[in-house]
């Protein structure tokens, strides 16, 4: 069916362009040589996580014509937000802000990494940039209760002294990796019972558990890590060895330590990951 000015036949049926509300009650730019676009559309799919070019090929498909990149950018410069990042920091920083919030506990590296489809990188750095602090701060803040995010910075200054000024990605580098107090207190020139002591105090910023001692700090810390290597394809035995610090010798040591860290058996652990890199996954 041939689509009308603000409407169409699209993925969800006959809608208004992508979404059933009708959000495209506006499309961005008429007549001449102007190619129309659904900026509404544009606006709803950005703010879920949609980049520029995914954004094109979605509307070239429901609208069954050519929407390319280069003139949904332009129409966008047209606007307020002048840019497709201007338009992201408005739109998906909300959605982000409400995520983190949500009671449910969003974890950066699994669950917002699927539900923004962007990588962690990208969305770490997005999180540091628009809301000037970690992603750990942000649900620290959270749970206790602050929910003013533009007071980020003052907030994250109250928890420099127990960082004893080393980043969070590098206290979690530590955690899952096989590396002592006694070392850990070398590399930081405090003493092997000031970490100890640290490490309770500081374990929440860095798995989301509180309260933490060393030990369990590091199982967690590595289970958390092991998730997120297997989701990226990397083979088991490389992520103890070249992540975690291990030496594995045989296929008895490789099973027992990711039992281990998972409190489960070993082909529960890995079976879903192979599936989903074999193509036999959901």
């Amino acid at each position: 069916m041939a689509s009308k000015k603000g409407s169409c036949s699209s993925i969800f049926g006959n809608t208004a362009g992508v979404w059933p509300s009708g959000l495209n009650a506006v499309v961005g730019g008429t007549g001449g040589r102007y190619i129309e676009v659904p900026m509404m559309d544009v606006f709803a799919l950005c703010s879920i996580g949609f980049k520029l070019d995914a954004i094109s090929r979605i509307l070239t498909k429901v609208y069954k014509r050519n929407i390319p990149p280069s003139v949904i950018s332009r129409r966008i410069s047209q606007t307020r937000f002048k840019s497709f990042e201007g338009l992201q920091q408005f739109f998906m920083k909300q959605v982000l802000e409400l995520l983190i919030k949500d009671e449910a506990d969003f974890n950066l590296e699994i669950d917002l990494v699927k539900a923004l489809l962007h990588s962690d990188s990208t969305l770490h750095r997005k999180i540091k940039d628009w809301f000037k602090g970690e992603f750990s701060f942000l649900k620290l803040m959270v749970r206790k209760g602050n929910l003013d995010f533009s007071k980020v910075e003052e907030f994250e200054k109250d928890y420099d002294s127990l960082l004893r000024g080393y980043s969070l990605e590098q206290w979690k580098k530590w955690a899952y990796e096989e590396i002592s107090a006694v070392e850990m207190g070398k590399l930081t020139g405090f003493a092997a019972k000031t970490i100890r002591n640290s490490i309770p105090k500081i374990s929440h910023l860095l798995v989301g558990i509180s309260n933490l001692n060393l030990l369990k700090l590091r199982r967690e810390a590595r289970k958390q890590k092991a998730v997120e290597l297997l989701g990226k394809g990397i083979d088991p035995k490389v992520i103890l060895e070249r992540y975690f610090k291990m030496t594995i010798l045989y296929n008895y040591m490789l099973r027992s330590r990711y039992e281990y860290i998972f409190d489960m058996p070993y082909e529960q652990v890995i079976q879903p990951y192979l599936d989903r890199n074999l193509g036999r996954g959901n």
